[in-house]
């Protein structure tokens, strides 16, 4: 776990840095940490000048290139064989929601505060007695706004070569039976997301 709990604290540190600390929740899948920025920290004004697509994305691209050179550090402290903080958007991530089961582990996905996160151990993954926060929706409206811009200058928009897997997924989520819910479920698939898994060996 130190790897991926190492880059998790790093991406909060830097995510307070520069101003959002009320919106960012986490949650264990069972593999591997997530960083979530809640979608409404992007206020609707900042949407109305940047693609929400291109908002998330590149929030993460962002974060994760100003701390390339950490997680080399945290790779080489843990001796991971690797250690992967990813950004892809990608519609399994929407059904990897709190208190969903693991597709092959008998874990469960919790969510957890920032303030916490020096508490956690994976045994609050436990299926019997799994510890779940259950505040990780709370937000801050408009508090990623500044980063978001700096982000999309800095990154730019969401890579073309990437759109038509995404697009896809997106047609096949509205032609689902998730029609009454699929604007919720949309906004939680452009959470911006930092996934991080390592391999030990």
């Amino acid at each position: 776990m130190g790897g991926n709990h190492s880059c998790a604290k790093e991406i909060v540190n830097f995510l307070n840095q520069e101003g959002i600390s009320e919106s960012v929740f986490l949650k264990w899948s069972g593999k591997g940490a997530h960083v979530h920025v809640h979608e409404r920290a992007f206020s609707e004004d900042l949407l109305k000048k940047v693609n929400p697509l291109d908002a998330a994305y590149g929030v993460v691209e962002y974060v994760n290139r100003k701390l390339s050179k950490k997680y080399v550090e945290i790779a080489e402290r843990y001796q991971t064989r690797e250690l992967n903080v990813e950004n892809e958007m990608d519609l399994q991530r929407v059904f990897t929601c709190p208190l969903s089961l693991h597709r092959s582990l008998n874990r469960v996905a919790v969510c957890f505060s920032a303030s916490t996160i020096n508490n956690f151990v994976p045994q609050w993954t436990d299926l019997e007695h799994y510890h779940h926060w259950k505040g990780w929706d709370q937000f801050e409206a408009g508090e990623a706004d500044r980063l978001a811009e700096k982000a999309f200058r800095t990154v730019g928009a969401y890579p073309s070569r990437l759109k038509p897997k995404l697009l896809s997924q997106l047609g096949i989520l509205l032609q689902s039976g998730l029609r009454k819910t699929n604007e919720r479920v949309l906004s939680m698939l452009l959470y911006p997301v930092f996934r991080s898994s390592a391999v030990f060996g």
